[in-house]
């Protein structure tokens, strides 16, 4: 994606994003991709973008930036939201067929997973410095904002 924005466009990354997947469904549709080849090339492709993403997910980390008093706020965000998503996924499955084990099972399976939101968590940042705002109050807020989606990665 940082390809799609390096002209300076913002979001143009996430519609080329989507604007390949539209292009590839038609393929799909045309037929002239089976489902064994696109899950072998996925496969494939997987085994190597894995590592490189969740690692350069972390290293963009750097807890030496983190405020202390922010610390404990995002523990509490991250606590109350999976509290509040495994609560509704819970009630949810009592009104289904499902076993308890099943039921536990599908709540575990929905906890959150944190690596998109650490992936945009600098943007409020990016757009201010690039801005130039020399605004003491915006500033830190944007690197509030930021910092506060750090500490989600290393939780989930």
């Amino acid at each position: 994606m940082a390809f799609f924005d390096s002209p300076g466009f913002i979001g143009a990354g996430a519609l080329g994003i989507l604007s390949l997947a539209f292009i590839a469904s038609i393929g799909w549709k045309r037929g002239l991709c089976t489902k064994k080849t696109i899950d072998r090339s996925f496969f494939i492709i997987w085994q190597f973008i894995e590592p490189l993403l969740f690692g350069l997910i972390g290293a963009e980390v750097d807890f030496g930036n983190i405020a202390p008093e922010l610390v404990g706020q995002a523990f509490v965000t991250v606590l109350g939201g999976v509290a509040v998503r495994l609560s509704v996924v819970f009630i949810i499955s009592l009104f289904l067929k499902f076993t308890w084990k099943e039921r536990i099972f599908i709540c575990i399976c929905w906890l959150p997973k944190a690596t998109i939101q650490a992936a945009i968590s600098g943007i409020p940042l990016d757009l201010v410095m690039g801005s130039g705002s020399c605004d003491p109050a915006v500033l830190k807020l944007a690197r509030t904002v930021g910092h506060r989606f750090e500490p989600h990665v290393t939780v989930m």
